[in-house]
């Protein structure tokens, strides 16, 4: 009855810090994977996601990120995104409550766990382990970010799939044993389809067997070990390792040429980087306060501090499993502490960079998730151990209750900010500062919302910070750069036909980079004194461009069709979609240039493909087919009206420049159509002009000069909001 009490005052505790989460929206690699994800709304995708790995997804795209396309194979990930979308569409709440049910799940079996392992007559102990498993502050991102679920399903899976692996080495009846083996093996199958880290399953299990006591011990002897030894190796740990071999190999097959040289930097490079990302994973146990999704990344020098951490780290490690080891055949604590010891090495391994993947960052908090499962039941371990005073237990009370509370609060804190993208990576930047991939998320989720001023400041940075000496080529640093002009080009007035062709020039310059020219210097100046430079000679830029020339030309179109080449634009559009056919944005800015060139008809037939992805533009786009086919069957003497039907064709599709030219031809035509005289002067005020709208504004129109003026405030106002 206590048991049960205390069970539902954990739950109670951990839906409580988790809370905020529940509000939380998409972030990071959440929108892509599922809120712009079409694949998790088609029922023909059910078994398809066996055939695929996990970023295979079509919004997912570019250089880098069809590379990382085929590190994962995790199809029980997607298929629990597939129900949650089921369930609850694009409602991300619903996604975040299954992480937390996932956790809560985790967080009982942990319970149940610690009271056999930590048995001492001393009920807290277990409660006490509970908490550090369920509140330690690294749990945010695997809980609370709805991309972290990989954590809590291969972690629950692996401890099902072990339990299982012990029951059949333990039973007696040979129907049973073979019962539990299957059982095992499926859930084994299925943690390995959730994460390729739990292929460490298969050193888990001898080591259990090897370690763990037969009996519970509660006779005050140690137990002995599981009955069976040969036939164990024979009929569950040599299976086990050999598959487990077969899968690593494979995936190492799969992966080459996504690997990282041993030779690059350096054995001693590579050596130094794990021994820092051991440190990363030591400093986050002990100092968790200021959590980050992005620990240890982009780092260029050696941090003497982590690499002293974590040798420190490898020797406690040491002493403390040979003492563990020699002492297991006279003590069940012993027993179990070595086995817990190893174990949180074997899980932990595949997160310390020793397979060096093309990845930036050392170490991520959610990687711990299982690993520092076992750190708390060996400091269950120790706390029954060393609780057998009175004085000490009160001691060992108000410790844990001061740290838990401190866990905590930052937990439900750091789940708060998974409510909002711009909150998120504001706290990430809080944590990392000068971490040129938190700065471009920021930048580019400031730039969508509008805070243009803000975004281009971090964007820039992000920029210069990508070309930092030590850092891989990627296409990240173009991303920054393209960003950056975006938001430039969004603070002028959209009728500044100069600096639009400036920058069309620097995409054509950049262009030639990419295919193999090399100007020295390529720069791009605003009217502000704003300056953007690419050093044309240098390997790493030159190699960026090359990767990101599709998204080069893409720009470049779409800027040309606003400005009305249309030819250029389209040759370009077609350039980049051949270049990346994966690439819906592409493919829309393809569209679109076709739609103002007079060729909706074309457009839609280029998006009919992409269906509900692209629903919006296939609205637009219908829209300016009926307008182009007005406009074909007027005849030439009916020029007045086919300008007033092509501004609004060129409106609807966004190109103002374009729109303020058809009506200007109007009005030459007809000086005295008040209507175009007024649609004109409000898309020049909604672009960034005044002086210009104000002189169409003639005598006795103070109403149509207020709404002049207020349309102009309100892009003075978007383009200066911080």
């Amino acid at each position: 009855m206590m048991e049960t009490a205390l069970a539902a005052w954990l739950l109670l505790t951990v839906v409580l810090a988790f809370a905020p989460a529940l509000r939380g929206a998409f972030i990071w690699d959440d929108v892509e994977l599922i809120q712009r994800n079409p694949q998790l709304g088609d029922l023909r995708h059910l078994t398809r996601s066996f055939g695929r790995t996990f970023l295979d997804v079509p919004t997912l795209t570019g250089p880098t990120s069809r590379e990382m396309a085929h590190l994962y194979y995790r199809p029980l990930v997607t298929l629990s995104f597939m129900l949650d979308h089921a369930l609850h569409g694009q409602d991300a709440r619903g996604y975040h409550a299954t992480n937390l049910l996932l956790h809560v799940l985790a967080v009982l079996l942990f319970f149940r766990l610690a009271l056999r392992v930590c048995a001492s007559g001393i009920l807290w102990v277990p409660v006490v382990a509970t908490l550090i498993f369920a509140l330690h502050p690294s749990r945010a991102e695997a809980v609370s970010w709805i991309c972290g679920r990989t954590e809590l399903l291969w972690t629950l899976l692996w401890t099902a799939s072990l339990a299982a692996f012990l029951r059949a080495l333990r039973h007696d009846r040979e129907a049973r044993r073979w019962a539990w083996l299957a059982a095992g093996w499926l859930a084994y199958l299925a943690a390995l389809m959730s994460k390729e880290t739990a292929v460490t399953l298969a050193l888990a299990v001898p080591l259990a067997d090897w370690l763990l006591p037969h009996s519970d011990g509660r006779d005050g002897r140690p137990g002995g070990g599981w009955r069976w030894r040969s036939r164990n190796a024979v009929r569950c740990h040599l299976p086990l390792l050999l598959f487990s071999a077969a899968f690593v190999i494979f995936r190492l097959v799969v992966q080459a040429g996504r690997l990282r040289s041993w030779g690059e930097p350096g054995l001693l490079d590579r050596v130094l980087t794990v021994l820092q990302t051991l440190g990363h994973y030591g400093m986050l146990v002990v100092n968790p306060l200021r959590p980050s999704m992005q620990v240890g990344a982009f780092q260029v020098h050696v941090d003497w501090t982590l690499v002293g951490v974590g040798v420190g780290m490898l020797l406690a490690f040491a002493g403390a499993a040979h003492l563990a080891l020699k002492h297991r055949k006279s003590s069940r604590r012993a027993q179990w502490a070595a086995f817990l010891l190893l174990v949180s090495a074997v899980t932990l391994a595949p997160a310390l960079n020793i397979v060096p993947l093309r990845l930036p960052t050392l170490a991520a908090e959610r990687f711990l998730y299982l690993p520092l499962a076992a750190a708390a039941l060996l400091a269950g371990l120790g706390m029954a151990t060393w609780s057998t005073g009175p004085w000490r237990r009160r001691a060992v009370l108000a410790a844990v209750a001061l740290l838990a509370s401190s866990w905590a609060v930052t937990v439900y804190r750091r789940s708060a900010d998974f409510q909002d993208p711009v909150r998120f990576w504001s706290a990430e930047l809080a944590s990392s500062p000068g971490n040129p991939l938190v700065e471009l998320m920021l930048g580019d989720r400031l730039l969508q919302r509008g805070h243009l001023a803000a975004a281009d400041d971090l964007l820039l940075r992000a920029y210069r910070h990508y070309l930092r000496p030590g850092y891989s080529s990627s296409t990240s640093e173009m991303s920054a750069l393209v960003r950056f002009v975006e938001a430039r080009l969004a603070r002028i007035s959209a009728f500044d036909r100069a600096t639009l062709r400036q920058a069309v020039r620097f995409f054509h310059r950049l262009l030639q980079i990419s295919g193999g020219h090399r100007p020295a210097r390529v720069a791009l100046r605003f009217s502000d004194g704003a300056s953007l430079e690419v050093a044309g000679r240098s390997p790493q830029v030159r190699r960026s461009l090359a990767l990101y020339r599709p998204m080069l030309r893409t720009f470049l179109g779409s800027r040309l069709s606003l400005v009305g080449d249309d030819r250029e634009a389209v040759r370009q559009l077609e350039l980049a979609s051949r270049e990346a056919p994966e690439r819906i944005d592409v493919t829309l800015n393809l569209a679109l240039a076709l739609g103002r060139a007079g060729r909706a008809e074309q457009a839609l037939r280029l998006l009919d493909p992409l269906d509900e992805r692209v629903s919006a533009a296939v609205r637009v786009l219908r829209q300016a087919a009926v307008i182009a086919r007005r406009v074909s069957r007027r005849p030439a003497e009916a020029d007045a009206e086919r300008q007033r039907q092509l501004a609004r064709l060129q409106g609807l599709l966004r190109a103002p420049m374009r729109a303020a030219h058809h009506l200007r031809q109007l009005l030459r035509r007809e000086p005295d159509d008040h209507a175009a005289r007024r649609e004109l002067a409000l898309t020049l005020a909604a672009g960034g002009e005044i002086e210009g709208p104000m002189a169409l504004v003639g005598e006795g129109q103070a109403a149509l000069a207020d709404e002049v003026r207020r349309a102009y405030r309100r892009w003075r106002v978007s383009v200066s909001a911080r």
